[in-house]
C-alpha cells in the first residue's frame, strides 16, 4: 500500500483509560515527535467492551478478560499523526518478527514504560496497520481518512479533541453489504470465491442464498463480521436487520490444496471497487473443483 503524500506516514496512537494518568506527557512528546492531525475521546458501550477488543485486536477477549482490566474500560484517547521521516526496521513482537516502523515503535514502548509497563498505549507498526485501525474505529480506512483531512487547518486541529460514542465498526450490525466488504477490504485477506456477479447490489440469487468466502484466517474473519457460527464453516452475519448464511472456507481447513488456496489469495483481482474475487484462471478451476468433488 503506497500512502497519498510523499514522504509521510500516517499513523495512530491509542492511550488506554488506565495509561490516561500520563496523557498530558504522552501527547506533548508526540507533538515534538510528530504531526499530530487529530485527537479523539472515545467512549465504547460498557457492556461490549470486550465485544469491542475482540474485533479490534482479531482475538477472543470476553468481557473483564486480562486485557481489558489492564487498560481499562473508560474512555480513551486516540491520536492520528504524520511521521514525516519514517524509518523501517525488524524488531520482535508479541507476533514474530516483524519489520516495524521504528520511530512509532520505540515511542510506543518509551509511553509503555512511563505507564507503568505492558500494554496500556497502543500504536500501529505500518500503513497496513493503520488502514485496519482506522477503518474499525473511524469507518474510514487510510486512503479515505486522508482525503477527509487533506484540506483541513492541521495546526488548528491538533489542538481540538473531539468526543464521540461509537462502537467498532459493524458491532452492532452491518448497514448493507458494501459497508461489510468496505471493512473487510482493508482489514482481511479474503475472495468471495463464487456467485459475485451481481454482488453488491443483489447477492442473493435464485437458488443461492449464501456468500462463499475463502479467507486467510478464519478467526479474525469472524471477530471482523460479528459472525455468529452454526455449524461446520457456516455462519450468519446480520446485514440491514437480515441473516445473510456466509461459508468462511480458510486457508489449511483441507476442503482445498492448501497452496492452491495461497494461490487464490496472492493472486486475488479487485473488481467493481468494492470486492475481491479469484483471479480468472482460480475462479475457472474453482468452479471445476466445486461441480465435481463438492457438490456430487
Amino acid at each position: 500500500m503506497n500512502n497519498i503524500l510523499e514522504n509521510k506516514e500516517l499513523h495512530l496512537f491509542i492511550i488506554w483509560a488506565n495509561g490516561r494518568y500520563k496523557e498530558k506527557e504522552i501527547v506533548s512528546s508526540i507533538n515534538k515527535e510528530f504531526q499530530i492531525v487529530e485527537k479523539y475521546l472515545i467512549n465504547w458501550d460498557k457492556n461490549l467492551f470486550g465485544k469491542n477488543l475482540t474485533s479490534f485486536y482479531g482475538a477472543n477477549l470476553p468481557p473483564n478478560s486480562k486485557k481489558e482490566k489492564h487498560c481499562g474500560s473508560g474512555e480513551f484517547l486516540l491520536l492520528t499523526f504524520y511521521d514525516n521521516k519514517p524509518k523501517y526496521g525488524f524488531i520482535e513482537t508479541g507476533r514474530g518478527t516483524e519489520k516495524v516502523n521504528l520511530n512509532v515503535f520505540l515511542a510506543k514502548e518509551k509511553f509503555r514504560n512511563w505507564t507503568g509497563g505492558g500494554h496500556k498505549i497502543h500504536s500501529t507498526n505500518s500503513i497496513q496497520e493503520t488502514n485496519h485501525n482506522l477503518t474499525l474505529l473511524l469507518g474510514k480506512n487510510y486512503y479515505d481518512y486522508e482525503k477527509l483531512i487533506k484540506n483541513k487547518n492541521l495546526k488548528q486541529k491538533k489542538n481540538e479533541t473531539k468526543r464521540i460514542s461509537r462502537n467498532i465498526e459493524g458491532l452492532n450490525g452491518w448497514k448493507n453489504l458494501e459497508q461489510l466488504l468496505y471493512v473487510m477490504n482493508s482489514t482481511i485477506e479474503y475472495v468471495v470465491l463464487r456467485n459475485f456477479e451481481n454482488m453488491p447490489k443483489n447477492h442473493i440469487l435464485e437458488d443461492h442464498a449464501d456468500i462463499d468466502f475463502l479467507v486467510r484466517d478464519v478467526d479474525q474473519a469472524v471477530y471482523i463480521t460479528n459472525a455468529q457460527h452454526i455449524n461446520k464453516d457456516r455462519y450468519k452475519i446480520n446485514i440491514a436487520s437480515k441473516y445473510i448464511l456466509v461459508d468462511f472456507e480458510s486457508v489449511g481447513d483441507g476442503l482445498y490444496d492448501q497452496k492452491w488456496q495461497n494461490h487464490i489469495l496472492k493472486k486475488r483481482i479487485f473488481i467493481k471497487n468494492i470486492l475481491y474475487v479469484p483471479h480468472s484462471e482460480d475462479f475457472f478451476y474453482c468452479l471445476i473443483y466445486h461441480v465435481l468433488f463438492l457438490k456430487r
